[in-house]
């Protein structure tokens, strides 16, 4: 089990990320860490989540 993440290695993940599109790649920089680790990371923390970067699904509902 590797340790947590530490905030010293978000900008080198990132970094990775903008310039690679591999997640195969991404991991050889990153020893002891999986790629599925990697990915969770990236896409939970790191990457901008802001409404206008994700598709809103609009609720179904009998209301009115």
């Amino acid at each position: 089990m590797h340790a947590p993440f530490a905030s010293k290695e978000n900008a080198p993940l990132k970094e990775v990320k903008e310039e690679s599109g591999s997640w195969d790649e991404i991991a050889k920089r990153f020893p002891g860490r999986s790629k599925a680790t990697l990915q969770v990371r990236y896409f939970t923390s790191m990457k901008d989540h802001t409404p206008s970067t994700r598709k809103l699904k609009a609720r179904k509902c009998g209301c009115r």
